[in-house]
């Protein structure tokens, strides 16, 4: 069971292909009660994506962690997992 807690916005979807993902179709957290399948986000105070979580029936199947430059949007590090095999990229 996924513990949701710690993430604050949740999303239909997203879009493109680029890291970080970019979240579409934003939802209400009383909106996911009853979706099998959706996308929670957590953000820094800079309001930078730092986690994304893709729910599939109250598991996450799939997670990114971000890791930014401290002075901008630059991404440092994703560290994704996904089927239990984790990929780090740098950049």
């Amino acid at each position: 069971m996924a513990d949701l807690h710690k993430y604050n916005r949740f999303y239909l979807s997203y879009s493109g292909i680029r890291l970080p993902l970019k979240l579409v179709g934003p939802l209400e957290p009383s909106e996911i009660e009853n979706r099998n399948t959706f996308f929670a986000s957590k953000e820094d105070d800079q309001g930078r994506v730092t986690e994304i979580a893709k729910v599939v029936y109250n598991e996450i199947g799939l997670h990114h962690h971000y890791r930014y430059h401290d002075d901008d949007q630059s991404l440092v590090e994703a560290v994704i997992t996904t089927d239990g095999e984790t990929h780090t990229i740098q950049y």
